[in-house]
């Protein structure tokens, strides 16, 4: 029985070196996994100010906007915080669709929301 119990404890603290805790109690810190949700402008949306205000629920501290669907490249990057971000001149050009995504860094990754299209206005 003794030997079990020394197993146990061996088990334990070999768990808590190679997980990164201090004490099998202990929880190891984990990732963002989750992209925000985008909210506004909404996907296909028409007739978008050329200063659009940027909104999204959860965590994102980086927004990109282009003209192509693969942002490569991006027309306009910001690192952004909070759950909303208003695009700052020169404005968007009018009439035409861009595509915008809101991400959060995790490591040296960012984790992006799915992109969404709008349209600006002529105005």
């Amino acid at each position: 029985m003794k030997k079990i119990g020394l197993l146990l404890i061996i088990i334990t603290i070999t768990w808590s070196i190679a997980g990164g805790c201090d004490s099998a109690t202990d929880s190891k810190a984990t990732t963002v996994s989750n992209p925000p949700t985008l909210l506004e402008p909404v996907n296909n949306a028409t007739g978008v100010s050329r200063y659009p205000v940027f909104k999204w629920s959860g965590e994102a501290d980086k927004l990109e906007i282009s003209t192509n669907p693969n942002f490569n490249p991006p027309e306009r990057s910001a690192n952004v915080s909070g759950t909303q971000y208003q695009l700052p001149d020169p404005p968007l050009a009018p009439n035409t669709e861009y595509f915008w995504r809101a991400g959060k860094t995790s490591g040296s990754t960012v984790i992006w929301a799915n992109s969404w299209r709008f349209r600006t206005g002529a105005n």
